[in-house]
């Protein structure tokens, strides 16, 4: 799909905006649990290349604007064993206690709908 320079401005205010409205803190996110190894696949690191794939999952959901931080863990976990199945490993963010988590991702609604 074609993006504008207007589209990317939209993307990159929603960014920010989303990123001013989290609460302050750093997120950590781990490719793998304690005492496991990262695995990796002919397109890259098998927790990177679930993230990627994930992102492609979620941009066709119409309703959300906002991947944050604990939604794409969420979905990385559900999916790295399917994705590849071959893989035992299982990725891990640090606890946090937020209201409002870092963005992942941002898209325009109506693009995928």
């Amino acid at each position: 799909m074609f993006e504008s320079v207007n589209d990317r401005k939209y993307f990159r205010f929603q960014y920010d905006s989303q990123i001013l409205n989290a609460d302050e803190g750093m997120t950590v996110l781990y490719s793998s649990s304690e005492n496991q190894s990262s695995d990796d696949s002919p397109n890259g690191g098998v927790f990177l290349c679930t993230l990627l794939r994930c992102v492609e999952l979620w941009k066709t959901e119409p309703k959300s604007s906002v991947l944050n931080m604990a939604d794409i863990m969420g979905l990385a976990i559900n999916n790295i064993s399917r994705f590849y199945p071959d893989s035992d490993q299982i990725p891990s963010m640090k606890p946090e206690k937020r209201r409002v988590n870092f963005p992942f991702a941002v898209k325009l609604v109506n693009l995928y709908s």
